[in-house]
């Protein structure tokens, strides 16, 4: 595998030139199957890449998860590890995807890829690793999902080790792929790491998929005629999304007007008891149901009155886009990386400062009384569609085909 540069710090792009009569072989690498938006993104950039010509294999240590069955007809799936179904065990850990490293050069040996695509932070120096250890001429693309300065509780010294890692070791794959400018210019300014090694693909969202999915009924009696507005928010029950804040802010806003809130997202046991309590205190359990994951949240946002996002942090927040193409206002915490992007600086959607319930149980009645036109959403959306980026993603793997070339 060649290194990020050359001796200017940069590619040489002008033999970027492909062959269409030559399929061009891509694996695209994850985890597994969890109901994540890096997987969502997975399937749909694979889906895309099929659709216009490309090879393209899914990778995965573990054909596990809440979104197995929604792989795309048609799409090989290469499963490194299977699990042992005696050991009870249940997801895939560091350990796991370390273990699947001499698998994953095994295949690589054996498919040849022209490309191996690492769809998430938690397998990426699993696939630089596998490259060198299969000595294959495969180019290598990782690519980086979630905020790289998070202030999660505990997490101190797994981030300093994760931002080692990454200055070291990144620059050894051909490509970087982040999901925003914002993003790119922290790995650029504070890591002094070289910008021509990066390229900015936000994550694709298939629109038409979203629409006819969104057209499925939902039996919610919340989201039938006659109820009160629905605030909605889609995301797992974790401290990075920001829960405990939708809550107070809901509350709050709930003193206004008859409002009613629904959580999609799969976790623990214990987080979720921890919402339920904390909703029972605040005097809304009647007005809040988590339902838990569905692979379907599309046809709750076609009806919900608005969509909040109040995370912490996050890798981009497509899940605005997302809602935006489904006809749905929003409201978002102004976190990084993404939804001051997404949102144009909250020209499209209300942005409020990040753990601020007060701000945002104001920008929810705002948002429901003087919803954002339908039509300004989908034109936004419509920029994060697969037709808008699949050519930043030709562009990628074009200039790497060419560089291959010329070896």
């Amino acid at each position: 595998m060649r290194g990020p540069a050359d001796s200017n710090g940069a590619r040489d792009r002008a033999a970027a030139v492909p062959d269409p009569a030559t399929p061009l072989t891509v694996a695209y690498l994850v985890g597994e199957l969890e109901g994540a938006g890096t997987t969502v993104q997975a399937l749909t950039a694979c889906r895309g890449m099929a659709e216009r010509g490309l090879d393209v294999e899914l990778v995965v240590v573990r054909r596990q998860g809440v979104l197995a069955g929604e792989v795309p007809a048609g799409l090989r799936i290469e499963e490194l590890a299977p699990r042992d179904p005696s050991s009870g065990q249940r997801g895939v850990s560091s350990r796991d995807v370390l273990a699947a490293v001499p698998l994953l050069a095994r295949y690589l040996r054996r498919r040849r890829p022209a490309v191996l695509w690492s769809g998430a932070k938690a397998v990426n120096l699993a696939a630089l690793a596998a490259s060198r250890l299969s000595r294959a001429s495969t180019r290598v693309v990782l690519t980086i999902t979630n905020d790289l300065y998070h202030r999660a509780s505990a997490q101190e010294r797994g981030r300093k080790l994760s931002m080692f890692m990454i200055r070291r070791f990144y620059p050894l794959a051909d490509k970087v792929i982040t999901l925003s400018q914002a993003m790119t210019d922290d790995l650029v300014t504070k890591e002094g790491m070289p910008a021509e090694l990066f390229e900015i693909i936000p994550p694709p969202i298939d629109i038409d998929r979203m629409d006819r999915l969104g057209r499925e009924p939902v039996e919610h009696p919340w989201l039938q005629p006659g109820q009160p507005p629905v605030v909605l928010n889609v995301g797992r029950l974790a401290e990075q999304k920001g829960h405990s804040i939708l809550l107070e802010a809901f509350a709050e806003a709930s003193r206004s007007r008859e409002l009613r809130l629904i959580i999609l997202g799969e976790g623990s046991q214990e987080a979720l008891g921890e919402l339920d309590r904390r909703a029972a205190a605040l005097g809304i359990a009647a007005k809040v149901d988590i339902v838990g994951f569905d692979p379907n949240p599309y046809r709750y946002m076609t009806r919900a009155a608005l969509f909040v996002l109040s995370s912490l942090w996050e890798g981009f927040g497509i899940v605005l886009a997302e809602s935006m193409a489904c006809g749905c206002p929003v409201v978002s915490s102004d976190c990084p990386y993404g939804p001051d992007e997404i949102l144009q600086h909250g020209r499209v959607g209300r942005l409020v400062p990040i753990s601020d319930a007060t701000a945002l149980a104001e920008a929810i009645l705002t948002q429901i009384d003087e919803p954002t036109d339908a039509a300004v959403l989908g034109k936004r959306a419509s920029d994060y569609g697969l037709d808008s980026l699949m050519g930043r993603y030709d562009a990628v793997l074009d200039c790497l085909r060419g560089d291959r070339g010329n070896e």
